[in-house]
């Protein structure tokens, strides 16, 4: 029988302090020690998750979905500071259309499409 609390993962145990959203600059504490990145600073896989408030499976999903950008170092893939903001930004303003059509959908202002008919029309 396998233990699978020995093959997780450990969380990493860092802070994220976003000092300017718009810029891109963050800092992120391990431990004591701080580090400030901007725009183009570099954050391994499980940085960048804590930064996107989310699991390192979700950060490596969105990768391979083509939403957020990585570069490969060797074996290893990073993220940059920049990247996640555009995620981040990108991700709010999908969320704001979804809200807008939900809105026009109660309002009785848009009409909600049945998916038979989207695709036998198409």
């Amino acid at each position: 029988m396998l233990n699978l609390s020995i093959m997780a993962r450990p969380r990493p145990r860092i802070r994220v302090y976003w000092e300017n959203p718009p810029s891109g600059a963050l800092m992120v504490e391990r431990g004591q020690t701080f580090k400030r990145l901007g725009p183009r600073g570099l954050l391994d896989l499980d940085e960048a998750a804590e930064a996107l408030n989310r699991s390192r499976d979700e950060v490596v999903r969105a990768i391979r979905a083509g939403f957020l950008r990585a570069r490969p170092r060797g074996q290893q893939l990073y993220v940059t500071v920049q990247a996640c903001t555009e995620f981040l930004r990108e991700e709010q303003a999908d969320m704001a259309a979804q809200d807008l059509t939900m809105a026009r959908i109660r309002t009785g202002r848009e009409r909600v499409i049945p998916w038979k008919v989207v695709r036998r029309d198409s």
